[in-house]
């Protein structure tokens, strides 16, 4: 069920950070510019493929994640015990991430760097080693 998900397990990788050749001095003509988080192509690969792999298109990603988690709206993703969540639950918390990049650079790749992808990847995985399981089980 997830094993296109699944199948990013160990493979994704944290940004790395761009910065422009010639710096601005900070003036109003010639301002600083901040660098940028910059995706190795299997991790950006996943990043995209994640809008269809999240259930309904991603739609109210935040409202799912927070009903079904014991998480505020300001709450820290990396707390939560997926463990005791479904795997479409997971796939909406990852999906956040994704979007969440756009807004904060380089979130995603945190994620990957304190190992909690990697550990919803494996919870998804079992999700999917037990109801392949659960399948093959004699009534």
């Amino acid at each position: 069920m997830y094993e296109q998900v699944t199948a990013y397990l160990r493979k994704l990788k944290p940004a790395h950070w761009k910065y422009p050749e010639k710096q601005g001095d900070g003036s109003h003509e010639n301002p600083y510019i901040a660098g940028w988080p910059e995706y190795d192509e299997i991790t950006s690969e996943f990043m995209h493929k994640m809008y269809k792999f999240v259930p309904n298109g991603g739609k109210n990603y935040d409202k799912v994640i927070y009903e079904n988690t014991d998480l505020d709206c300001q709450g820290d993703l990396t707390k939560v015990d997926v463990s005791k969540i479904g795997g479409d639950i997971i796939l909406y918390m990852i999906f956040s991430l994704v979007r969440g990049e756009r807004f904060s650079d380089g979130l995603f790749g945190s994620y990957v760097t304190n190992g909690t992808l990697d550990k919803w990847l494996n919870r998804l995985k079992e999700i999917d080693e037990k109801s392949n399981y659960n399948q093959g089980a004699l009534p």
